[in-house]
């Protein structure tokens, strides 16, 4: 739950990083 920045686009990137991290390879 963060809030999607249309200026940068952090949020979103970090969010799905967080996804395929988890999914992929979960540190």
């Amino acid at each position: 739950g963060t809030i999607f920045d249309p200026l940068t686009g952090g949020t979103l990137h970090i969010e799905l990083a967080r996804s395929n991290s988890r999914t992929k390879r979960p540190r």
